[in-house]
């Protein structure tokens, strides 16, 4: 554990890292490698009544090579607190987990694993005093950005038991599962399943679903490829229940949407080609 000194100006060790130490820099935690036994100070430059805490932290076969910010990197601005419990990372060559609260924003990310992992697989942002948890989130095998949240002015996002296995993104410029909320929408998903899914070749998605002008619109049960949901001005979007499976579907588009309710029940696309 470190913790930062306004006495001496300097972080001080009171757990032994073996595999690299934290050094200060101007954007929070850099990662350094060699042996810092318990009590030795490290300098750094990050401002007073920065506070960070790191626990239960397990770090093996870490890559330091062309990696900038390291596995590991965690940021804070303007005194907010940043906690990570319980990572594991385990052949990490980019930065698998990367945390940034900004402006007040917590953060906290309970029992992660990322095994294998090339880019950033996990990354949560939150910008003007958003909040954002993951729990029990589990990746594997995976090449891009394949869960990305992003929370934007107050909007809460939560997402649980997520499981992402065997993805691959060729072509794709939105990415196979994205959820934007914007002006204070409300976004939630629970239980998303993504196995074998294959995009290529398409831009905005294969599946869009957009809610303008406090339109309310609501997904359950739809087993699709490639979702993405946008809610604009204040309006919310819930997605239950989500699997795709091995479905290929290109160039389907739903808009001009206006204060107008969508509702999909229970609705199975296989081995569909457009």
């Amino acid at each position: 554990m470190v913790f930062w000194s306004p006495l001496s100006g300097c972080f001080q060790v009171v757990i032994e890292l073996r595999a690299f130490a934290f050094g200060g820099s101007d954007r929070g935690f850099a990662v350094a490698r060699g042996s810092y036994p318990r009590g030795m100070e490290v300098c750094g430059d990050l401002s007073l009544g920065e506070a960070v805490e790191i626990d239960a932290a397990e770090f093996q076969a870490v890559k330091i090579g062309t990696v900038e910010a390291g596995a590991v990197e965690v940021q804070a601005d303007e005194a907010e607190a940043v906690e990570i419990d319980a990572v594991e990372v385990q052949a990490v060559e980019a930065g698998a987990v990367e945390v940034q609260a900004d402006e007040a924003g917590a953060v906290e990310i309970d029992a992660v694993e990322v095994q294998a992992v090339e880019a950033g697989a996990v990354e949560v942002q939150a910008d003007e005093a958003g909040a954002v948890e993951i729990d029990a989130v589990e990746v594997q095998a995976v090449e891009a950005g394949a869960v990305e949240v992003q929370a934007d002015e107050a909007g809460a996002v939560e997402i649980d038991a997520v499981e992402v296995q065997a993805v691959e993104i060729g072509t794709v410029e939105a990415g196979a599962v994205e959820v934007q909320a914007d002006e204070a929408g409300a976004v939630e998903i629970d239980a998303v399943e993504v196995q074998a899914v294959e995009v290529q070749a398409d831009e905005a998605g294969a599946v869009e679903v957009q809610a303008d002008e406090a339109g309310a619109v609501e997904i359950d049960a739809v087993e699709v490829q490639a979702v993405e949901v946008q809610a604009d001005e204040a309006g919310a979007v819930e997605i239950d229940a989500v699997e795709v499976q091995a479905v290929e579907v290109q160039a389907v588009e739903i808009g001009a949407v206006e204060a107008g309710a969508v509702e999909i029940g229970a609705v199975e696309i296989g081995a569909v080609r457009t």
